[in-house]
This record gives C-alpha cells, structure tokens and sequence, in this order.
C-alpha cells in the first residue's frame, strides 16, 4: 500500500514525500485428494489459503497416475481440464471427475488432477490423487432370447410375412428352444451364483393367457404355467438355468395364445433373474423372451389346383362296320355313323383331359393292319385335324393294333421294338392312359390271350400305362376286350366298357378321366397352434368343421353329404358340380357338369388354436375344359375303392362282379352318390345273386336270403350275402361279404318292400 509524509518548518516551508509498503502474504492455491467407488464421481477441493481482494484462478487437468501401483486407464474415467475462478473473498472451489463402472474384478485405481497457470496465487500444493474404489458389490444386466412356434411338433417354417427371419440365431438348429448367457458378477466377494426365485408364485399375462410362475432351486428351472383360461394346468415354456456361470436355456413347450389374428405377432415375456455374492448382496437383471407365432398356411387358386400332365394313346377301329348307322342325330336331319360318334367321343375325351393340364396324343388306327398317324406325338388340336381325315374301310385287327403301338414284333414272343408308343414327343412328366375303342371281335391274326396277353400287359408295366378297352355296339364279346384292358400303373387286371347304346358312348369314355384333384391345405396346415376349425363357402352356404368336436354344422341350404366316418363332405354345387373334401387333410375332388360352363368355385377359412384365421378360394374354369362327364353308362365297381361312386346326369349302371367283394363277416363297403337324383340309375347284382330265385308280379322270391335293405338317418344301406346267408330273412351280420350305401337315399325300413321297390322301378339288376 502507499502513504505520503508532510514536514513543515518554522520558517514556514514544507517537504512532502511519498512510500510504500509491499504485501508479501500473497494466498496460496491447493487441491486435496479423494476416493469414491467406481461409477461414482471423484470431487476433488481446490482451496485458496486467504481471501483476496482479487479475483484469483487457476487450470487444473485430469493425468495418468503413471507412477501409481494401479493407475486407472481411459475406460476408468472420463478426462476433464479446466479452470477454477475464485471471486473476491472466496476460498474453496470443486472440480468433479466422472469415473466409469465396469464389470471386472479389479484392484482399487488411481488418477491425477493437477493445477497449473494460476493468476493472483500462487500454488502450493498442486497435484490431487483420486482412488476409484472397485465395487465389490454383484453386478446383472439384460438379456433376449428368441422361440418361434414354427419349431414346435407340426410347426410350419416361414409360415408368413413377419417370421422370424433368423431360424437360428443361437445355432442350436432348433426354433422353439434358445441358449444364451445372463450377464452378471460378483465383484470382489465372488462366486457369483444366479437364481430365478423372484419369480417364484409370479402372476404375468402372455398373450391371451395369464400364467403362473413356479421356481424350483432343485433343478434350477423355472416353469411357466396357464392358470386361466380353457388351457389351465399347460406348461407354456420352461427356463433351465446353471447357478454358477448364468447360462440359460428356454425351451418353448406349447403355442402361447397370440392375440393378433391372422398375423405373425410376437408376444413377450418378462422374467427377472438375481444375481448374488458370497456376502449375501443381491443385484437384479432381466431376461425377456419373445415367442413368434405360427401362422397357419393355406393353398388357393392355380396353388389349390393339381395339374396334372396326359400322354394319350388313342386305338380306334376303322373296319367296315364302323360304317354302320346309330340312333344318334347328326344334327342336320340325319344320323351318325359309328365311326362319327367315336370321333365325337373322342374330342370329348380330349376335352376332358385339356381341363386336367397338358396333353399329348399318339393316334393309331386299325383295321385288316394298323398304322400310327405321323411320325411323332401331337397336340390335341393337330389330334382332331387327324380323326377328320379317317375313312372306315377292312377288316378287324386287334393284334395289329397293339403291335404297332408297342413294338412287340411278335406278340407272342414278347421282343419289343420301336413302337408308336416309343416316338419323340411325349411329355416326360406325363400319366399314361391308353384307350383301344373297336365295335367288332378280331377276324384277322385271332385274339390275344395267353402269351400275346402276357407281352402286352409286360410292355403297359414297363411303361406305367393304364389301358381302357371299350366295345361299340352289341356285336363285341367282352372276353376279347378284356386282355386289353389293364392297369399297367397299378399292374391289375380290369374289365373292358361295353358300350351297347351308342348314345352313351360319349359319356363313358369321358367318365374315365379323372376328376379334378388338389388340395385346399397342405399338411401341417395350421402350423404349432392346431387347427380348430375349417370353414368351406358354396353357393352362400357354409359347411364348418370342429376338429376339437369333430362335428359339422351346416348354415343354409345345400346339397350335400358328410360321411363322419371319413370326414369326406360332397357337395353338389348351383353348377352341378361335385366337391368331394376330405376334412382331415383337405385334400378334393371336382366332378365337373359336361354341361355347365363359366366357373365354380368355393373359398374358405383355416382357424388355429389361438384364433388366427387365414381365407382362400379355389375356382374351377368350367368353359369347357373342365367340362367332365354328363353321364355315365356303365360303372364297373372294383374292390376296396376308397372313393365313393360318383352318379351323374345321365342313367347309370353301377355293376358288382363276385370277385371284387369281401368275404362274410368281412365284407367289402362302397358308397354311392347321387344315385338316381337326375337319372334312372340302376344297380347290378347280378354276379352276387348267381344262386337266388327272384319271384315275378311284385313277388321277390328268395332275394330276402340274399338282400338286407334298411334305412340309416337320410341314407340308405344293402347289404348283400351272396351265399343266402340271411336264412328265412333274417339278417345275419356274419353272412355280409358286400354292403352299399346310398347316400341321400332313403328306402325305408322294411327291407322286403325295399326289395320290391327297387325291382318295380327298373333299379335293381338280380340276372
């Protein structure tokens, strides 16, 4: 400070001088040190030994304790710098550094704060030590794991838009289990073990459900439990847990009831795990569980719809006789030959088969000798450009017919050759169906039988082909047709179709294209979730199936039939169309009207157990194509066919031989459907009934013996003993070798006036 001294005289003068005084307490600056557990701040003080009447500062930064035992790293603390400014009067300042938490066990560390550059001070103490003391408290964390019901029993993999797109995010190869680690430590007072029991007696909702929690320290599993709802008491999913290292393992049980219809919504489970150290602290983490649904999957449209590939071996008879007029009009005042109406039928053929998928045809026409038309397989189009061309004229050749179709040089020799059968152009992934159609026996080279018979069925093997011999007229034994028939795909034996009515002719060659075939779901269709129900549309009615029930309920109006033994529903459509379904697999049939054209078709919906819903729809193209038989003359009955009998528009036979039915007390069973619903139709048991005495005038003789006719609900059901077993009329259950039910039919319970019935109305054939 400065001061000024005055000296005065007595004469009367003055002296001034002026001095100072320097200050040599100027304040000093220190920083202290401190500790603090790791994750929490370090607060280092800065003090200033005396107020001032200034304002003092001073720098300070964050170092490397380098020359420290432990020093901390970069991922310890956050490095700071920057200055403390002290007003007037002031003493103390704060400078806090962040330290950061980690998971290792660790000695306790050190850092440096240090000051620099002050102003106004000075420094007398410049560098503070801060401790990060480690924690020695546990330590958890969060985790995720991931199950997807499509890796349940009947789960569907990629079942729909919003799966999971990685199947296997943990490497286990399985989607309704996931391994993984929790995290968490003990810290200095280790081992860490890890538990579940928070969750013991827990109450969550998952999706639709509300569970259940069970903890057992035992086996270290938790338990997920439904305690509400029609599932109480099911195991949802189970958590096994190693208490030493935290590794885990969920393992999805059953589907979880999402809540989300017709979607692949994801639900979660929250599940709180506790890590603990041997002082008996505690930290909490958590372990969350994502289930993905399991969308059901349907087919529809051209997916629903089989289409099937035909190479077609066409044998027709232009001899002489096919020259012979019919009673067919040929729309212009006149009548068609034989030879006309073959070509009709066999467009009509052609027709049929177009609706089935591709098609190729091999044309052979035989008389004194045959010959193969072209030197290759055609379409069907360049087919009928070939039949218009065909004069009748010779004689008739069976032998020549098969020989150039097989290449079989000698019939009886078995030596294949280079047949028509074997030219270029067939479709590789073609069914093999050959038709041979003459109205005449052989009268050229004799018949096939014995060795010739035995070459011909070893070519139609060897070459998976299914032949069909029709006889044209009343002037063809069957026993000359019959070793030409046979299926080469199955390698039996069957009838030729004797076609007496020419009228018919169309119609039963038609009528052995198959039906239309696909499938509405494919197995497993309703994925982990099962199926509930599954809900078919026609014609505005619907037809809903209960698989838990297994019962049918009908809303509308419909022509339809539903065998609960098979769970096969039929239904006839607006379009005289006939669905045949098979509920358990949904696999179908369509039986198209020849008739109708447009489209026909039914749409419907698969629900799953937790309500998901996916439609679809399936739609026949009828202009035509699709068009099958109107009418069927003759159904020759087989053994053991597991479809019904189909009816059609027209009047058909459906004929039973003795040696495609069962035996007694094990009888053989076909169903008949539509059986004289549009036409007088007609069932043959002639061959069954060799040995009973029909009466005459309304009088049905023994046929009682024979014949058991009773009434079941709508249907009705005979059954047949060939031998006479139902002595003096009484039914006897252990005399059944047959039994045939028409479905929709109902002839009443009195079996003797059944009897009567049929035999007065033309419908019962007995010789």
């Amino acid at each position: 400070e400065n001061y000024t001294v005055s000296a005065s005289l007595a004469g009367g003068n003055t002296d001034m001088a002026t001095g100072g005084i320097t200050d040599s307490d100027v304040p000093s600056l220190s920083i202290d040190s401190v500790q603090a557990n790791e994750g929490q701040p370090l607060t280092f003080t800065v003090t200033l030994s005396a107020a001032s009447a200034s304002a003092v500062s001073v720098n300070w930064a964050t170092a490397f304790d380098t020359a420290g035992a432990n020093p901390a790293g970069a991922t310890d603390f956050t490095g700071a710098s920057g200055t403390v400014e002290f007003a007037p009067g002031e003493t103390t300042k704060t400078v806090t550094i962040e330290t950061l938490q980690d998971s290792m066990n660790e000695p306790n560390e050190t850092l440096l704060v240090q000051l620099d550059t002050p102003v106004g001070a000075t420094i007398a103490a410049g560098t503070g030590t801060g401790t990060i003391l480690d924690d020695d408290g546990p330590t958890a964390g969060t985790s995720s794991a991931t199950v997807d019901e499509d890796g349940l029993p009947g789960g569907i993999g990629d079942s729909a838009d919003g799966d999971w797109a990685d199947t296997n995010a943990d490497g286990d190869a399985n989607e309704a289990t996931f391994s993984g680690i929790l995290p968490g430590t003990a810290g200095e007072n280790g081992p860490a073990t890890f538990d579940f029991a928070a969750m013991d007696a827990q109450v969550a909702n998952i999706g639709a459900e509300q569970v259940t929690y069970a903890w057992n320290a035992g086996s270290n599993t938790l338990t997920a439990t439904t305690s509400s709802g029609d599932r109480v008491g099911t195991d949802l999913f189970e958590v096994s847990l190693n208490p030493t290292s935290g590794a885990y393992s969920v393992t999805l049980l059953t589907n979880a009831l999402h809540g989300v219809s017709g979607t692949e919504d994801d639900i979660t489970a929250a599940l709180t795990y506790t890590v603990r150290d041997a002082a008996g602290d505690a930290a909490s983490g958590t372990l969350s569980i994502t289930i993905d649904d399991d969308l059901p999957v349907v087919n529809g449209g051209d997916q629903a719809v089989a289409d099937l590939n035909y190479n077609l071996t066409v044998m027709l008879d232009i001899s002489g006789s096919m020259s012979s007029g019919t009673s067919i009009s040929d729309g212009q005042g006149g009548t068609l030959t034989r030879f006309e109406a073959a070509v009709e039928a066999i467009n009509r053929l052609f027709d049929a088969y177009e609706g089935l998928g591709d098609v190729r045809v091999r044309l052979v026409t035989f008389s004194s000798s045959a010959a193969a038309l072209g030197s290759a397989w055609t379409t069907t189009a360049d087919a009928r450009v070939l039949l218009d061309g065909l004069t009748p004229g010779g004689l008739t050749n069976y032998r020549a017919a098969l020989e150039v179709v097989s290449g079989i040089e000698s019939m009886s020799s078995g030596s294949f050759g280079s047949g028509a059968w074997f030219d270029p152009g067939k479709l590789v992934d073609g069914i093999n169906v050959a038709y041979f159609a003459s109205d005449g026996n052989p009268n050229v080279e004799g018949s096939i039988n014995g060795s010739r018979e035995a070459a011909w069925e070893a070519f139609l093997e060897d070459n998976q082909i299914l032949s069909y011999a029709l006889g044209l007229g009343n002037g063809v034994n069957t026993a000359q047709l019959n070793p030409i028939a046979y299926d080469g795909q199955q390698g039996v034996e069957i009838d030729a179709l004797p076609v007496t009515d020419f009228e018919q002719l169309s119609d039963t060659i038609v009528a052995t294209v198959p039906p239309i075939t696909g499938t509405l779901f494919s197995s497993p269709a309703a994925g982990a979730d099962g199926m509930v129900s599954l809900e078919v549309t026609i014609d505005g009615v619907t037809y809903t199936y209960s698989y838990a029930d297994d019962t049918l309920q009908v809303t509308g109006a419909g022509d339809y039939a539903f065998d609960e033994g098979d769970n096969l529903l039929t239904v006839t459509s607006a379009k005289n169309g006939v669905w045949m379904i098979d509920l358990d697999d949904g696999s179908f049939t369509y039986q198209a009207d020849a008739m109708e054209t447009g489209t026909d078709g039914l749409t419907f919906t698969l629900t799953d157990g937790d309500g998901d819903a996916i439609a679809s729809s399936v739609d026949i193209n009828l202009d035509g194509a699709d068009a099958l038989a109107e009418a069927q003359a003759v159904v020759q009955v087989e053994g053991s066919l597991d479809a019904p009998l189909l009816g059609t528009a027209g009047d058909d036979v459906f004929v039973w031989e003795l040696a495609d039915i069962g035996t007694p007390g094990n009888p053989d069973a076909d169903t008949v459907l539509r059986f004289g619903s549009e036409g007088n139709d007609v069932l043959d048991l002639s061959d069954l009934l060799v040995d009973a005495n029909p009466g005459e005038g309304g009088d049905i003789g023994d046929l009682d013996q024979f014949l058991n006719i009773t009434s079941d609900g709508t249907d009705t059901v005979v059954r047949v003993s060939s031998s006479g077993g139902f002595a003096g009329g009484s039914f006897d259950p252990a005399a059944v070798d047959q039994t045939i039910t028409l479905i929709g039919v109902d002839l009443g319970d009195d079996s003797a006036q059944a009897i009567r019935d049929l035999l007065s109305s033309g419908q019962l054939l007995t010789d």
